[in-house]
């Protein structure tokens, strides 16, 4: 939870944001009450502190929260995009020396090599090697087109899986309208890639 509100006493009235009491960061308070005492009137409220990371030209909560909501928005994309690039250079759940994204970009290669033959006339078939993130011969795989086929059909059925769920969480985090909307989106490319 980003914003932790903690109740809050003083005899000057607060701003709503206050970017101005420290560098390190902003002060956002809520609920903020006039309280008349015997001496002077006082002033209660809640209070949340962010880290100067999250200074914002507002003055009002509504102006500052909509602002930091877009920015929240944008970190969660960015964050997305790298653990989809992660979930892609996973090693594969039954073979841990090679990456799903290994699989793709090796398979695509060899087809663009095949085609090419056969427009050139060339005879023969095309030899998919698939390179292991160990770097060891021992770990080099060599397939034909034909065999590479339906395990090529599981991995990129993988692919495709995880990237709608990029898109997915994508529309998502868009579609979210509070910060604890955006809280509660867990995201999840762990590889369902079954032998």
């Amino acid at each position: 939870m980003l914003l932790v509100w903690n109740y809050t006493e003083s005899f000057d009235k607060p701003l709503e944001v206050d970017t101005a009491s420290t560098p390190s960061g902003v002060y956002l308070r809520k609920d903020i009450t006039e309280v008349e005492t015997e001496s002077a009137p006082k002033w209660t409220y809640q209070e949340a502190f962010l880290g100067a990371e999250y200074k914002f030209d507002a003055t009002t909560l509504d102006e500052y929260l909509a602002k930091l909501l877009e920015a929240l928005k944008m970190q969660a994309v960015m964050q997305n995009d790298k653990l989809y690039h992660a979930g892609l250079n996973k090693p594969l759940p039954y073979d841990d020396c090679f990456l799903l994204a290994d699989w793709i970009t090796t398979y695509n290669n060899a087809l663009a090599t095949a085609k090419s033959k056969e427009e050139r006339g060339l005879e023969g078939s095309t030899n998919i090697i698939v390179l292991s993130i160990t770097g060891q011969l021992k770990n080099i795989l060599v397939y034909s087109v034909e065999n590479f086929q339906p395990m090529f059909d599981i991995v990129a059925d993988e692919w495709a899986r995880l990237t709608d769920k990029r898109n997915q969480y994508l529309v998502e985090i868009q579609n979210t309208k509070t910060i604890d909307e955006l809280d509660a989106i867990e995201i999840d490319y762990s590889l369902k890639v079954k032998k």
